[in-house]
């Protein structure tokens, strides 16, 4: 099973016109397998789901690395909110990390 987490979520700059959430997700290197990300979830603090993105062939992480996972979002009317975000791994791992969306 791999040992992953999230280490970073961030959030465009609604100035840009373009809304956009980036979670980072490392692997460690003591992990016995690299992880494959295959969904991207974000829920509300009730558990209501937000956002979901099912990467259909994966991304491979290897052991070690940090990989940043971008997408369109508009997260703008949960500002202040805190959310949970959720990254599933192939064989059914999870990471996730709460932030509250600025």
């Amino acid at each position: 099973m791999p040992y992953f987490k999230i280490t970073e979520v961030s959030f465009s700059n609604f100035s840009l016109g373009n809304p956009y959430v980036n979670v980072t997700v490392y692997t460690s290197e003591f992990s016995t397998v690299n992880a494959t990300v295959t969904e991207l979830f974000i829920e509300a603090e009730n558990g209501t789901c937000l956002f979901n993105a099912t990467i259909t062939d994966g991304y491979e992480l290897p052991k070690g690395m940090n990989m940043s996972i971008v997408y369109s979002w508009d997260w703008t009317r949960y500002s202040g909110q805190e959310i949970t975000v959720r990254v599933r791994a192939a064989d059914g791992s999870e990471a996730t990390k709460n932030v509250t969306v600025p």
